[in-house]
């Protein structure tokens, strides 16, 4: 049996730049609490078979590998969390005002089944917290300048981000 936790949050910026931002994984810890460190254990531009190793608030390193990979729009990864298989989803759609970023958690096995309302809780909080960290991220860039690296883009004049919405 497999769970599901899911957030979708809506980003005033171009789908090409929340893309961006969130393919450069290194770069998570600056934007997103969830993340304190990560370190690639491969070369080149992420894609499948990228494997991460990502340290998370209160639990273990632990490394991650893309099982699959739609440049421009997509990734998934799993991971065996506390032993509990788990499957997180990237996705980015373009609508009319900008983007929808769309995030997934799967969980399977006894131990995840047996823990449910408690996992639920818990990672349901922690994506719902990223996608809200990644918009208030994309929405202070410049959507004109982000031709380069991430960490060259620069800040939008304007902050867009309501801390309070």
């Amino acid at each position: 049996m497999r769970l599901l936790a899911k957030n979708t949050t809506a980003i005033a910026r171009s789908s090409d730049l929340v893309w961006r931002v969130t393919v450069e994984v290194e770069d998570w810890p600056k934007w997103t609490p969830t993340v304190t460190k990560v370190v690639r254990l491969d070369q080149g531009p992420f894609g499948a078979g990228s494997a991460v190793k990502l340290k998370q608030p209160a639990q273990l390193e632990t490394t991650w590998r893309v099982t699959s990979f739609d440049d421009g729009h997509a990734f998934t990864w799993m991971a065996k969390v506390y032993g509990i298989p788990m499957v997180a989803g990237h996705e980015i759609i373009e609508t009319p005002h900008g983007s929808d970023s769309f995030m997934t958690i799967h969980v399977s096995g006894f131990a995840a089944f047996a823990l449910w309302p408690l996992i639920k809780v818990i990672v349901g909080r922690a994506i719902a917290l990223e996608n809200r960290s990644l918009k208030a991220w994309c929405e202070t860039l410049d959507d004109r300048s982000h031709t380069g690296s991430p960490n060259d883009w620069h800040q939008s004049a304007e902050p867009v981000y309501d801390a309070n919405a």
